[in-house]
């Protein structure tokens, strides 16, 4: 006899949502979406540093043009940027905040 295992409940299709007051940004989480924003970042990391070009180009997969217009238009310092990019982060890659968070300061990016 086969044994079934049915995964069909795990593979859900979430929508993901970032808030920023009244400001709400729709992250693309699909697979290749997230592979081509990774590999946005890795391609110019050099010595363990991703450059402000990757963050940006990244997010723009991610969160569209559009969304990227909108946070231009919010006038974030630089370190709200970056929390930013760490929480879109962690919604397409489906882990929590803090752990992303943990990612980039190990990778030393900007």
């Amino acid at each position: 006899m086969a044994t079934v295992l049915d995964i069909t409940s795990k593979l859900q299709k979430e929508e993901k949502v970032l808030k920023i007051g009244e400001q709400e940004f729709h992250i693309d989480d699909t697979k290749n979406t997230v592979m081509k924003a990774m590999a946005a970042i890795e391609s110019t990391e050099e010595g363990g540093t991703a450059g402000f070009s990757a963050i940006d180009k990244a997010l723009e997969i991610l969160i569209g043009k559009e969304g990227v217009e909108k946070l231009d238009g919010m006038d974030l310092n630089f370190k709200g940027y970056q929390n930013v990019f760490i929480a879109v982060m962690s919604l397409a890659s489906g882990t929590s905040y803090e752990e992303a968070e943990q990612r980039f300061q190990n990778a030393g990016a900007c």
